[in-house]
């Protein structure tokens, strides 16, 4: 399956967001979402299942050649990445087609960014998606031992220390989005905030990671009962508007920040370590507990759940992300 979406990528490089191949599945696309644009991304998720691959240890044969085969593609969409959604200053990075109040191509439709949009944005998660596709071509290229892999690593590093010197504020102690225009941070606390601790970005004994946490155990900010809410409760925006990246609890970022703590924070001895495994038993649990209790009481799988309640909502039945409950279960990350 990962072969053949990477087999549709076009000749630049580019892989469309939305796959519509053919009348039936365009009969049910909303038509603003039919016509595509060549300069528009979408998160690389698929990095994330080939990254398993590479840790199954000994590679197979059969785990060689798919590598070998799924590289090409692999870099030249990188590489179109690289020339097409670069910002306007070094090792800054920009979701082009972002509009108003939605930048749907970041996969956070309506998460607020800045409040004038313009190319000066700086988006703190599509430097974090560079910064996973680069580490994981590195190992990638080690493994099939086909290409000089110096240049993923030097991309690496200038970006981690971009991160570092640009994304973080000092004020509300968290990662952000930076606006060019304003030359200010876009302060709003959520999603967004956790995306380098998602990937391992932040060194164990930083005291950042330390606020990371705070963001998670507070209920003024991303903690509920059910799992963690995609914007702080204490924000201005938090339940506004269409009030879909807003509030509303998501599997598919639960599933990822349970990740970043199991393999990153919750092992060795660092100053946050027993604290990473507290959140990770507690987090788990009410994911668990929730979507199972929905799952009983109304007969199916939503595509987020409700801060306040727990209670499913949006669209159903959905499986989609929302079936990563499975490996939450398993503890496969």
């Amino acid at each position: 399956m990962i072969a053949h979406w990477l087999r549709l990528v076009d000749p630049s490089g580019w892989i469309a967001r939305e796959q519509i191949l053919g009348a039936e599945p365009e009969s049910i696309v909303p038509p603003e979402f039919v016509v595509q644009y060549p300069d528009h991304a979408n998160p690389p998720t698929l990095y994330l299942a080939i990254e398993k691959i590479l840790e199954k240890g000994d590679l197979t044969q059969h785990d060689t050649l798919f590598l070998k085969g799924v590289f090409k593609n692999l870099l030249m969409n990188f590489i179109w990445f690289l020339k097409t959604q670069k910002g306007s200053t070094a090792n800054s990075w920009y979701w082009r087609g972002g509009k108003a109040n939605h930048t749907l191509p970041s996969g956070f439709d309506d998460y607020p960014r800045a409040d004038t949009r313009s190319p000066l944005e700086e988006h703190v998660d599509l430097l974090c998606w560079v910064m996973l596709a680069a580490n994981i071509l590195d190992k990638i290229a080690k493994s099939i031992d086909v290409y000089d892999v110096s240049q993923f690593k030097m991309i690496e590093d200038a970006l981690i220390r971009h991160l570092e010197d640009r994304h973080w504020n000092d004020e509300i102690n968290s990662y952000c989005d930076y606006d060019g225009t304003s030359q200010q941070h876009i302060k709003h606390i959520g999603y967004l905030s956790l995306f380098p601790f998602l990937f391992g970005l932040i060194p164990v004994n930083s005291p950042r990671l330390g606020y990371v946490l705070d963001i998670m155990e507070d209920s003024k900010f991303l903690k509920s009962n059910f799992g963690l809410r995609s914007l702080s409760a204490s924000d201005p925006l938090f339940e506004t508007g269409e009030n879909y990246w807003r509030g509303a609890i998501f599997i598919n970022i639960n599933y990822l920040v349970l990740r970043g703590l199991y393999r990153y924070y919750s092992f060795g001895d660092g100053p946050y370590t027993q604290r990473s495994k507290n959140i990770y038993n507690t987090l788990r649990s009410k994911i668990i507990n929730n979507v199972y209790k929905v799952y009983i009481q109304q007969n199916d799988f939503f595509e987020q759940y409700n801060p306040h309640t727990g209670a499913g909502q949006g669209q159903h039945p959905f499986t989609g992300w929302t079936s990563l409950i499975v490996l939450i279960m398993a503890e496969i990350y």
